[in-house]
């Protein structure tokens, strides 16, 4: 087992492949040269044998007494058949073509040993030799060197012709290499992009184990991918447990606000009314209206992690445009929607409906609750992102404000909210809700008078 897991360690893995290859092109570079059928290789005595019996048969048929008297060859030879040539003391070459000296004179200068008759190949033309014979003419010995040609299947060319240009002999080794090499990569790679998929997920609110990181992969990688999962979980805990007690907390308050409640009730109808009761049944009203928003970014927190699923921009903004026109008519406030997505229907972002709707929903109410008589929302798409824009034509606030009016219960001042009710929850429930989705939220001052909120999700990629 130790063995097995020592061979899967990435370490290893690198050092026994770079080791590898380096051994392969070393074979490559002594071994396929030896291919090379144009190298002087020595007759084995198989061939020898083969070679004298030609040359008796040659001296029997009188073919090297024709060579002498005639040696210009009239036939062509077929491919595989051998036939000799003759080479007299003064280097003379009798019987060859023209085309085919060349190639014997080169051949005799690197074969000169009647011991060791070697075989060589240009190009489709094979040389043996030497032989030495003795032919008699006018009562005379002569001595000679016989050799013998054998045209041979020209497609060898190919290899040869690889074989004389080593840039393209490194390309072959390239090749043969290059698979290996790629494999290595992908077993490399794809447990990083199995666990950088898991990052994303874990980015964008989904904690859930991913089994596959500790299961596959080399053993550094492998002990990654455990450690990984083993965050998640702790992050998945440390935030059920954070919504957990925020809303248990919130529950519990809800008793002594009610006995509250009750109690002033009771004093109203002993005693009468007073601005001091009437001021404490305001705070108490106050006190439960924020639990209860306490309780909904409880709920919204859970829901924009736990139901997530690939939404088409338009069913994000359908129904809440549709209820924004019709309470915007009813305070007679002018609303302009720019759609400036060329096939909205074609992009996506993976989350919570329900919780961007919600998000969406609130910017556009707080716009209508403190614009003068006009709002503006545009849609847009840059860099894979949505760009969200919501603008209105009220008092706007001061810069020092921007950002803490995404703070929970922060209100803004007096002016700007008399005659207003809420708690200052709903800019920070769509704070919490952008950032639960990877997105950003600002305020800034808008080019109508008033305030601006933008807002910036990313869209899923596949």
């Amino acid at each position: 087992m130790m063995f097995k897991v020592i061979l899967n360690s990435l370490s290893v893995k690198i050092f026994a492949l770079f080791w590898f290859i380096f051994a392969l092109l070393l074979v490559s570079a002594f071994f396929i040269p030896q291919l090379d059928t144009r190298l002087y290789i020595a007759l084995n005595s198989k061939e020898v044998n083969k070679y004298h019996q030609d040359i008796i048969n040659a001296v029997r048929s009188q073919q090297f007494s024709r060579l002498l008297v005639t040696p210009e060859v009239f036939i062509e030879e077929q491919l595989n058949s051998s036939r000799p040539v003759l080479v007299d003391e003064a280097k003379n070459i009798i019987g060859a073509k023209e085309n085919e000296l060349g190639y014997i004179q080169d051949f005799m200068k690197y074969s000169t040993d009647l011991l060791r008759p070697q075989r060589k190949t240009f190009y489709d033309l094979s040389i043996a030799g030497p032989f030495s014979i003795h032919l008699n003419s006018d009562e005379q010995q002569y001595s000679y060197f016989a050799y013998f040609i054998t045209y041979v299947d020209p497609q060898k060319e190919i290899a040869n012709y690889i074989f004389d240009r080593p840039f393209l002999l490194l390309i072959l080794l390239m090749l043969v290499s290059t698979p290996i090499l790629a494999w290595l990569a992908y077993n490399l790679t794809e447990p990083i992009r199995r666990l950088q998929r898991a990052a994303n997920s874990v980015a964008t609110g989904d904690f859930r184990v991913n089994p596959e990181l500790e299961k596959t992969g080399v053993v550094e990688l492998r002990q990654v991918g455990r450690s990984f999962n083993q965050m998640s979980q702790s992050l998945a805990t440390l935030i059920n447990t954070q919504r957990q007690m925020m809303s248990t907390a919130s529950h519990e308050l809800r008793t002594p606000l009610t006995r509250m409640q009750l109690a002033a009730s009771l004093i109203r109808r002993k005693m009468g009314d007073s601005s001091e009761l009437q001021r404490i049944e305001n705070e108490t009203n106050r006190l439960n209206t924020m639990v209860s928003d306490l309780l909904l970014v409880s709920a919204t927190q859970i829901k924009n992690s736990a139901y997530r699923e690939h939404i088409k921009l338009p069913e994000m903004w359908q129904d809440v445009l549709q209820d924004a026109w019709f309470e915007a008519q009813e305070l007679n406030i002018q609303m302009q929607v720019r759609q400036q997505i060329k096939s909205p229907e074609n992009y996506q972002i993976y989350g919570n409906l329900e919780g961007l709707s919600s998000m969406l929903e609130n910017v556009i109410r707080n716009a209508l609750k403190y614009t003068h008589s006009l709002i503006e929302v545009n849609f847009s798409v840059q860099d894979n992102t949505l760009l969200i824009q919501v603008d209105d034509n009220g008092e706007g606030l001061s810069p020092t404000e921007y950002e803490r009016i995404f703070s929970p219960f922060y209100r803004v001042d007096e002016y700007r909210t008399q005659q207003k009710t809420g708690t200052g929850l709903g800019l920070a429930i769509v704070q919490n809700t952008v950032q639960s989705h990877q997105g950003k939220v600002w305020a800034e001052k808008s080019p109508l008078g008033g305030l601006r909120i933008t807002i910036k999700l990313p869209l899923w990629q596949n």
